[in-house]
């Protein structure tokens, strides 16, 4: 088996069209196996990508999405993948029966080849990489939960589906004026990020990078990433980001103006994005990872979605360490104290400080 190691942003246009084919191509892909998120975590971040390719007969059969991460809180890892719920192997329609381990075993050379203390997988879909990992000795790291919601049923279902609380909040979204429109062009963009730094205001969060927004409307397209904007008065008041994979959504960001949360804003948004996706012919739409007992939780439960677990995996290479956990006493603490940094400085330095994490 031929292996080859390929860089998003440094590797030539056949090398790209190769992997996406395959992604495309494969049942366990997501949006974040993509391309395109290789390239927006290279540009936005300045993080290298390590992608290994395996081939047969000049055919690919597996791939590896990973990136390697110094840094002085986490120390040095290889993630497949940061600022992401999913990453992990990929593999092939007709694998060889010992494909996964092989794939998991290069992907563990590769990490002790750049000094990594220890190799972390998000939430692999396919169960034959899940039963590699831990028969390589990987553990269970972090549980998470997602909802997804069946966006085959048509609208009139999916809207008999919603808690009643839920359908509530959309109807007085709509009887308060809200209108929700496709944010397009530099303009609305800067909309959309001057909402998600008062969240991150309010969380007491590292902002992102203007940039970031920016590189996953020009590397993904309007087909594969998508900014809805909720108006009031024609003043944008809450937006959500979506991204597209094949026949599925992702929900990657909701934000908003608290002082206008009464509207409901979110409430709206995420309804026409179910609305939206449903009469696109799409398939399933993934609300994202969350911590069961959280407000979140709560408010994701209520859109008649189906719950799933999300387990990400790790393998210490070295002394294990404690890796960033937002919802440990410590982070909480210190996201107390983040939440006091002005948002013009969030928004300059906050993206290095969510570099180095890598969460």
């Amino acid at each position: 088996m031929e292996v080859r190691l390929i860089t998003p942003g440094e590797a030539p246009a056949s090398d790209k069209r190769a992997w996406d084919e395959f992604v495309n191509a494969n049942e366990f892909s997501t949006v974040y196996h993509t391309w395109a998120w290789g390239e927006v975590l290279g540009s936005s971040f300045g993080y290298r990508g390590y992608y290994l390719c395996f081939f047969e007969g000049g055919e690919m059969v597996a791939s590896i999405p990973t990136i390697y991460i110094r840094s002085p809180i986490s120390g040095a890892g290889l993630k497949s993948l940061p600022m992401c719920e999913y990453g992990g192997p990929l593999l092939g329609q007709r694998p060889d029966g010992h494909t996964p381990e092989l794939v998991v075993e290069k992907m563990l050379e590769l990490a002790h080849l750049l000094g990594a203390e220890y190799v972390e997988v998000r939430s692999p879909l396919d169960p034959r990489i899940t039963k590699a990992l831990v028969e390589k000795g990987f553990r269970r790291l972090r549980t998470y939960t997602t909802f997804r919601i069946d966006l085959s049923k048509g609208v009139k279902a999916l809207w008999r589906s919603l808690n009643k609380k839920v359908r509530n909040a959309v109807r007085k979204a709509l009887k308060s004026g809200l209108e929700v429109v496709e944010a397009r062009g530099k303009a609305c963009l800067r909309a959309f990020y001057r909402l998600s730094l008062l969240v991150d205001k309010r969380h007491g969060s590292p902002a992102h990078p203007f940039r970031f927004f920016e590189d996953l409307s020009s590397c993904m397209g309007r087909e594969k990433a998508r900014f809805l904007l909720s108006l009031h008065d024609g003043r944008p008041v809450g937006g959500i980001l979506l991204l597209r994979h094949k026949n599925k959504l992702y929900w990657r960001a909701g934000v908003m103006d608290d002082r206008f949360r009464h509207l409901n804003p979110t409430n709206l948004l995420l309804w026409k994005a179910i609305e939206m996706g449903a009469e696109e012919g799409l398939e399933e739409l993934d609300l994202g990872r969350t911590r069961k007992g959280t407000g979140i939780y709560l408010f994701k439960s209520r859109w008649g979605g189906r719950e799933a677990l999300l387990r990400d995996y790790v393998l210490f290479l070295r002394r294990p360490r404690e890796l960033p956990e937002p919802y440990h006493r410590r982070y909480v603490y210190l996201s107390k104290i983040w939440s006091l940094v002005p948002s013009s400085l969030n928004s300059k330095i906050g993206w290095r400080l969510l570099r180095s994490v890598g969460f």
